[in-house]
């Protein structure tokens, strides 16, 4: 019973504790709020939360529990703000989550950002654009910057017509994002593309581009922009047809709206964004994709005109043509297709079309239709210059300097006017050659142009037309020398030379081609002068500015150029001594020396007292081969020269004689000994040249060559003292100088010069051993001479003779073999020259019989047969050959020789 009541007791002090006890009423409480929550009453159960929260000596569990539900009361109320598109307070109960929750808070405002620019897209599509500026303001408020953002706001402002403020939103999106997302860049390229900035319109396409290259809506506006712009035709072409094509534009005709979602990439395109959820209007193209497509066809039919494609250009003209009215421009480029692929008569009705409905007319219409009209087939034949007429009329109303096509139809009608020899106007003709002269053109049609005006109306010649035509004559593009026109053209271009400079400088080009050209008529139609337009100065800046070109062409190798000038300069001066000397000079190097000589002899007759061409005849005769002319002219040059001059002339004329003597050795087949007549003419002008110039030092060393040569020994050893001069530099001075003291017996001055010549001049060691050896044999110091001349006979002019002189040597010793080894390397010739040939033989039976007899049997039948090859006739030649090869073969078989 007792434990009955105990239980009892229990009992109910357990259900008063979980009635009024703390923490069964907490946890109640705690539920309560959890399935308020659950029914969205966020504010009752936030309320019970925090009341839970205030009670003193919660535990940690229970307090990381009430912050939960604090922050899900938060989250809950914030969800239920945006519903409500209340942003604001979405955003204070989000950051309260955020705390409640351990969140970050820029996700919450992430979040609400999102769905307010999501609200901003609905609001777009339904053109409450007053609207969307304020929510967009509210959301920058929250996050700034915010590229989509200021991306629906220049939409807005595009909607609103404020295209400056559009542009610098644009901009900020397109930066902001980082040019990751096409549209802001796509837009640009719209809105300036449409101002006339096409430059910088392209930039922004490009970037649009390459965020998605497949993009149709970005390629059709490129090509527009870039037929708009004057680009690149080809590249516009592409563009286009890209936008155009199967993959393109037409891929989404049947249901545009798609186009917005499908063009556009995913994930780099807010108008994807909007368009995937709403009907998207582009607020610049509208929503008509035909329309699109009809201003692609024009634009790339506009880019295959200026590509050339005209047929193609023409039937895509026809076809828009046949689809929608007529337009100015539609009509034009028709005709302008048409025109240029020369079917006149269909193209003037559709360019007077064009020209009358153009406001303001564009000169390039009315250029082609002047063009149509000029070269149309008349109906009947003596309408053609009424016809012409018409035309030079019609592009007199519309002038435009500086347009290179522009200027090709005014020329075009122009010659078809001076076909026909149609009188043209001086207004006409000098609207043309000021056309011609503001592009700088100075082709085939700009020469005649300028022509024609000169021979019409002279005194309407401006300078600029004479300049150019002058230039176009510099380039080669006038074909020889021209008529009296065009002598009147460049004197024209002349009375003005400064100027002409300055303008010829100005454009990039060469004036000194111009001079030349002017100076080059000049001498055709005023030859005997130099033109006295540029001034009284100019002739003799002209003379030497043509030899200056002479030379210039020569150093550049065009010989022909160098002749030209030359024969210019003495057309024009032909007093001048200068103009002979040079273009005989040419003559002479490209072989034609009789006119070389015809101009020397004029020179002579120019100038009677000047040496120069009297010595440039002397080298002209030698060339010839005249050897009594080139005397006679040297005796001329030496009359009229004094001093170091009449030295000079001496020495030229001892060096002409000289090279004969070389000539007349040569001819003879051995230089063994120089004839005497031109040595001894060589000797009396060097003579003449040390006794106008005593220290001269090269005609002192081929004085003493010269007397060396002719073997006059007293007067090379009489010579001797004044070759000795240490100071000079030139080896062949030394050389010739111990030949003079070797002479002289003076042995010691011999060898000294020697090692001079040698420190002087590297290439004379072998002939100064040579000379050495001389000097050695003349003291019958045979070791010492035979070593000098087993170095000289390695190479240079002595090798020869140093070679015969060691056979010899060897010869007196005994040594036959070796006799035979050097003569044998001695040239034939020169063998044949010393009488070295019966020696060789004699010597060579020698050797063999010396082998012979000291058993040397193999050896002695290889000198055997070389005695035979080298002509020895000996009737015991072929028994001792046969008995020294018996003697070898024993030799081989027995290892000695029993029966010698």
């Amino acid at each position: 019973m007792l434990y009955a009541v105990v239980v009892i007791a229990f009992a109910v002090l357990v259900g008063l504790w979980l009635i009024f006890g703390p923490g069964p009423r907490r946890a109640r409480a705690f539920a309560r709020a959890r399935r308020l929550l659950a029914r969205e009453s966020w504010d009752e159960a936030l309320a019970i939360a925090k009341s839970l929260q205030a009670a003193p000596g919660l535990k940690p569990a229970w307090q990381e529990q009430l912050r939960t539900l604090i922050g899900d009361c938060y989250q809950v109320a914030a969800d239920a703000s945006l519903r409500e598109k209340r942003f604001e307070e979405a955003l204070d109960h989000g950051r309260q989550a955020a705390i409640g929750l351990r969140l970050d808070p820029a996700d919450q405002e992430t979040r609400i950002v999102e769905r307010m620019l999501a609200e901003a897209r609905r609001l777009f599509a339904a053109r409450e654009t007053e609207a969307v500026v304020q929510l967009v303001q509210r959301a920058f408020a929250i996050r700034s910057p915010c590229p989509e953002g200021s991306f629906w706001l220049g939409l807005c402002q595009i909607r609103s017509g404020d295209i400056d403020a559009a542009l610098a939103l644009l901009r900020a999106a397109n930066e902001q994002s980082g040019k990751q997302f096409l549209d802001a860049a796509f837009y640009l390229g719209l809105l300036l593309h449409r101002r006339g900035q096409s430059q910088e319109a392209l930039r922004y396409l490009a970037e649009a581009n390459r965020v998605d290259g497949s993009c149709p809506f970005v390629t059709w506006e490129m090509g527009i922009t870039l037929v708009d712009a004057g680009g690149d035709p080809g590249l516009a072409a592409r563009a286009l047809r890209k936008a155009l094509g199967p993959r393109g534009l037409s891929l989404w005709l049947q249901n545009p709206d798609r186009a917005w979602v499908e063009a556009f990439p995913e994930g780099h395109s807010y108008i994807r964004r909007l368009a995937e959820h709403h009907l998207y209007v582009c607020p610049v193209l509208g929503g008509e994709l035909h329309v699109l497509l009809r201003q692609g066809r024009q634009a790339l039919a506009q880019a295959l005109l200026q590509q050339g494609s005209y047929q193609e250009a023409a039937d895509i003209f026809t076809q828009l043509l046949q689809e929608i009215p007529p337009t100015a421009a539609l009509v034009r480029g028709l005709g302008l297709a048409l025109a240029r692929m020369q079917q006149y008569d269909q193209a003037y009705k559709h360019l007077r079309i064009a020209l009358e409905a153009e406001q303001p007319k564009d000169p390039l219409t009315a250029g082609y239709l002047a063009l149509c009209g000029a070269r149309a087939r008349p109906t009947q034949p003596e309408d053609k210059p009424k016809n012409v007429q018409w035309a030079l009329r019609l592009l007199a109303r519309y002038p435009m300097l500086g347009d290179a096509e522009w200027s090709s139809l005014l020329a075009a009608v122009h010659a078809e006017a001076r076909e026909i020899n149609l009188p043209i106007g001086v207004e006409d003709q000098v609207l043309l050659c000021d056309t011609m002269a503001a592009n700088r053109s100075c082709d085939a049609t700009a020469i005649a142009a300028y022509r024609h005006l000169a021979a019409s109306f002279p005194e309407a010649v401006k300078p600029t037309h004479a300049w150019l035509f002058m230039r176009a004559a510099a380039t080669g593009l006038v074909p020889g020398v021209g008529d009296g026109r065009e002598a009147w053209l460049f004197s024209r271009a002349f009375a003005d030379p400064a100027g002409a400079r300055e303008f010829f400088q100005g454009n990039g080009w060469d004036f000194s081609d111009a001079e030349y050209a002017f100076l080059e008529r000049s001498a055709v139609h005023a030859p005997g002068q130099f033109p006295v337009v540029p001034g009284t100065e100019f002739s003799s800046q002209g003379e030497q500015f043509l030899l200056q070109r002479s030379q210039k062409a020569e150093k550049a190798g065009d010989a022909i150029s160098a002749q030209k000038a030359a024969e210019t300069l003495l057309k024009l001066a032909p007093q001048s001594p200068a103009a002979h000397d040079r273009l005989a000079c040419l003559l002479y190097r490209k072989g034609e020396t009789a006119r070389a000589a015809e101009l020397l002899e004029g020179w002579q007759r120019l100038s009677p007292n000047d040496h120069w061409p009297l010595v440039r005849r002397a080298i002209l005769e030698q060339e010839q081969g005249n050897a009594a002319r080139r005397a006679e002219a040297i005796d001329r040059a030496l009359g009229l020269t004094r001093g170091p001059l009449r030295a000079a002339v001496a020495f030229l004329g001892a060096r002409l004689a000289l090279r004969q003597s070389a000539g007349d050795s040569s001819a003879n087949g051995t230089s063994a000994q120089a004839p005497r007549a031109p040595l001894s003419e060589a000797r009396h002008l060097l003579e003449e040249c040390l006794r106008a110039d005593p220290f001269h030092t090269d005609a002192q060393w081929c004085l003493a060559a010269v007397r060396s040569a002719a073997g006059e020994r007293d007067a090379l050893a009489a010579q001797a003292p004044s070759m000795d001069r240490p100071r000079v530099r030139d080896g062949r001075f030394h050389y010739i100088g111990a030949v003079s003291y070797l002479a002289a017996g003076e042995f010691g001055k011999t060898l000294e010069l020697v090692r001079r010549a040698a420190y002087a001049d590297s290439g004379l060691t072998s002939e100064a051993y040579f000379l050495t050896a001389r000097v050695h044999l003349e003291q019958n110091n045979g070791p010492e001479a035979r070593e000098a001349l087993d170095r000289a006979a390695a190479d240079g002019p002595s090798a020869a003779l140093a070679r015969l002189l060691l056979g010899k040597l060897c010869f007196e010793a005994g040594s036959y073999g070796e006799a035979v080894r050097w003569w044998e390397r001695v040239e034939p010739a020169l063998r044949t020259a010393w009488k070295v040939d019966e020696p060789l033989r004699q010597t060579a039976f020698l050797a063999a019989l010396e082998d012979f007899s000291a058993g040397r049997y193999e050896r002695a039948a290889e000198r055997f047969r070389d005695a035979g090859r080298l002509g020895l006739r000996d009737r015991r030649l072929g028994q001792l050959l046969m008995l020294a090869h018996v003697h070898a073969g024993r030799s081989l078989l027995y290892g000695s020789d029993e029966s010698r």
